[in-house]
This record gives structure tokens, C-alpha cells and sequence, in this order.
């Protein structure tokens, strides 16, 4: 699965970072977007609990980003 936004970006050696939790790109002081940092660290956690991965992509600063993640599926547990 992928989801993919135009909005600021994130710097390449911000792409593993963004995953901590309450890491935010813009620094406390000078924030223009509201958020704890807390929602792709759990997000992280689940999916890496379900024996999933989880990663972004971004070209940069206003390049956008894209979250992808994938999760196994044992289809013998299927309907």
C-alpha cells in the first residue's frame, strides 16, 4: 500500500527518523503544523507487530512524501 501527499517534503536523512516518537521536521519554536509526532511511530509499531514493514520516500523539501507499508497475508486463514 502506498499513500502519497504535495506537501513539505521530508529531507533524505530525515526518512528513518520520522518514525521516532514525537519527532516532528520543523523544530517546537518555529512549528506551522499541529501534531504530537506520535502518529507514524504507532503506526510503525502496529505494523511492525503484524510482521509488516513500513517505510517513506521523498525527494525533498516540498517534493511531497510517500508512506509505504506492506503487511503478510496467510491466505490459509482466508474465507
Amino acid at each position: 500500500m502506498i499513500v502519497a501527499n504535495t506537501g513539505i517534503g521530508i529531507e533524505t536523512s530525515q526518512l528513518e527518523a520520522i518514525f521516532d516518537c514525537f519527532y516532528q521536521a520543523e523544530g517546537w519554536l518555529r512549528r506551522s503544523i499541529n501534531g504530537t509526532g506520535l502518529g507514524l511511530a504507532i503506526c510503525r509499531q502496529i505494523i511492525q507487530g503484524m510482521g509488516g514493514k513500513i517505510w517513506a520516500e521523498s525527494s525533498g523539501s516540498n517534493q511531497g512524501s510517500q508512506f509505504h507499508f506492506s503487511i503478510p497475508i496467510d491466505s490459509t486463514q482466508l474465507c
